[in-house]
């Protein structure tokens, strides 16, 4: 068999086979760069598993929408593009909360000091990125609007819920333990404040 729809076959083929090490080889570079940046074991733990929970959502709400049809691309597209935006959101509610509890904020007011600081900020940037996505849903192409739908979606799901609600929740509940990690980068990230 020959010419585009058995090509596209192959690629689909090969992309499916080597999406988990990406998966993998992406997370694990994150976590660690998180762990070297925030000093913590476990916040880049809750970092990951919020973002992948609003891929998981996405994808969810996208095969309730397109069927079955979904372009088998859009699960590698999403996962990158989300860790990558819904990082730099989770990052900055994230950074401002570690900031103010190395200035002696506790836990509780350093998560309501950074929420008041930064989640008017986070929320535009995700109406912004999300809304511009969504754009793509007036193209005549299924894949364009599969894409469009899904990169606004997670988008705006993960600045308008995730990040304000769940991220704070979340870091609510772990308490102290967010900021537990090796006292070679504890002593780091206290020194530079």
């Amino acid at each position: 068999v020959l010419g585009t729809p058995a090509v596209l076959y192959d690629i689909s083929g090969v992309v499916n086979t080597e999406f988990h090490w990406i998966e993998v080889g992406v997370i694990l570079l994150i976590y660690v760069l998180l762990m070297l940046v925030l000093g913590s074991y476990f916040t880049p733990i809750r970092s990951l598993a919020t973002i992948m929970m609003g891929v998981v959502w996405t994808l969810g709400v996208l095969q309730l929408i397109f069927g079955d049809e979904v372009t088998w691309l859009i699960p590698l597209i999403l996962l990158v593009i989300c860790l990558g935006l819904g990082m730099d959101y989770d990052i900055l509610l994230t950074t401002r909360i570690r900031e103010g509890k190395v200035r002696g904020m506790s836990n509780d007011i350093a998560i309501r000091d950074s929420l008041m600081r930064s989640g008017g900020i986070i929320t535009l940037c995700g109406l912004i990125m999300g809304g511009t996505f969504l754009t793509l849903l007036l193209s005549g192409s299924v894949m364009l609007k599969e894409i469009g739908f899904a990169l606004g979606f997670a988008i705006l799901l993960d600045s308008l819920i995730v990040v304000p609600y769940v991220v704070p929740a979340l870091m609510h509940l772990m308490g102290d333990w967010s900021w537990k990690g090796p006292k070679f980068l504890q002593r780091r990230s206290e020194g530079q404040s």
